[in-house]
């Protein structure tokens, strides 16, 4: 309980934060308790700033074994937006796990961090489809987000050329 105390004391830093970001990206990874990895994602994600380490580490907290770090990992990588590009395979891939939040927030963070829609339409088409409502929400906030640009991404993956 300390040790979350902490990190949320971090957040409230905001830019003086940044310096810890290499520890909250460890403390994300290698942690064991898993209240304490759920508020090291959540902090890197709330303090903004991302560097190769902290995506990372949040790429890897895709894959914890408990879900709330997995799901706070895909928010945070949301937030991140389009310099955790490279996540965006990962989180194609968890925008279809069975877990509803991890879910719906890989949805999400698919939507704030794919600039161009062609790379996430599949994921973000298939996720209109979603049992879950607020995976459906997700998927159409992306599409809004996008506007204009996701209309034509989705005529230009159905036509072929002639």
């Amino acid at each position: 309980e300390d040790k979350e105390r902490t990190i949320k004391q971090l957040e409230k830093l905001e830019k003086l934060a940044i310096p810890a970001l290499p520890t909250l990206a460890r403390t994300l990874k290698e942690e064991e308790a898993p209240k304490v990895r759920i508020a090291a994602a959540e902090a890197i994600g709330n303090l903004g700033y991302s560097t190769p380490i902290v995506v990372k580490a949040l790429i890897q907290g895709l894959d914890d074994k408990y879900d709330r770090v997995r799901a706070e990992s895909a928010v945070s990588l949301g937030k991140l937006g389009p310099s955790a590009a490279e996540a965006i395979p990962k989180l194609k891939e968890k925008s279809k796990t069975d877990d509803d939040y991890v879910r719906m927030n890989s949805v999400f963070a698919l939507g704030r961090i794919a600039e161009d829609p062609t790379q996430v339409l599949d994921a973000l088409t298939e996720a209109l489809k979603d049992s879950n409502h607020q995976c459906r929400y997700s998927a159409l906030m992306a599409l809004e987000r996008y506007g204009a640009k996701a209309g034509a991404a989705a005529t230009a993956s159905t036509t072929s050329p002639t």
